[in-house]
């Protein structure tokens, strides 16, 4: 049998993917390293860290958490523009947008850069997450999606990678030129970490706490996953530094 593609693979295959995943199968995990990973090879082009293959010349890091954005579409009553002629709307819609990430920039004292980051998702040299398309009001998801679309229509060749809980996508409406794909490493990794959670030589604290309170270890890879992420935040020790060594 062919082995699975991981996450990684599959957005390097499609330049428009919606990532599907349960809960705690580390879609935003995945992405936001990912968004690190560009960060820090346009930073520092001399440590090479791209993940082999990634277009340097798609690596412009840009994250949308779509509950935020799905506030202000709601603030200005967009839900008429749909009402609109095609390039009316995405015109409205890309209008927001880019007002929402000045803001979000100008909270994080960085507005002095938007206008470059402007030209670079005009130009199609990003990679842009648009995280949690779950967490917007079923009512409010065509708004998302026409905006998603005007997005990837309407710019450059970005790089776009949507992430979203499996039970919330619906195949009848899908993202248009969007390739989708469920994620699948949740049980990979849970079965990676398994030995070394057991492994009497795996003694850090936070390894320790979690062995204390958790012995299920064939229960659902999701809820394995859950237990481990939830210590990790609660005790802050060595349990992350143990996670690198055995994550696949």
């Amino acid at each position: 049998m062919q082995e699975p593609l991981s996450a990684l693979e599959v957005a390097l295959q499609h330049p428009a993917l919606v990532l599907l995943g349960e809960p705690g199968s580390d879609k935003s995990s995945f992405t936001n390293h990912l968004l690190y990973l560009c960060a820090g090879a346009l930073l520092d082009q001399k440590k090479n860290l791209l993940p082999k293959k990634w277009p340097r010349e798609q690596a412009m890091p840009v994250r949308f958490v779509l509950r935020e954005l799905a506030v202000d579409l709601t603030k200005v009553g967009a839900e008429t523009w749909l009402q609109l002629n095609a390039d009316a709307r995405d015109r409205k819609l890309l209008d927001l947008v880019f007002a929402h990430l000045k803001t979000r920039l100008e909270e994080s004292q960085a507005a002095g850069f938007h206008d470059e980051l402007q030209t670079h998702l005009r130009s199609g040299t990003c990679l842009v997450v648009l995280d949690g398309l779950d967490e917007v009001a079923v009512a409010q998801r065509p708004l998302m999606r026409a905006a998603i679309t005007a997005l990837r229509e309407r710019l450059g060749p970005n790089r776009y990678i949507v992430t979203c809980r499996t039970r919330s996508w619906d195949d009848k409406h899908p993202l248009p030129a969007f390739h989708t794909r469920l994620k699948a490493t949740c049980s990979r990794t849970a079965s990676a970490w398994r030995p070394a959670l057991c492994s009497a030589s795996s003694a850090t604290p936070g390894l320790a706490c979690v062995r204390s309170q958790w012995r299920g270890w064939n229960c659902p890879a999701v809820v394995l996953l859950w237990v481990m992420k939830k210590t990790a935040h609660r005790t802050k020790s060595g349990f992350r530094r143990s996670r690198s060594a055995v994550t696949p």
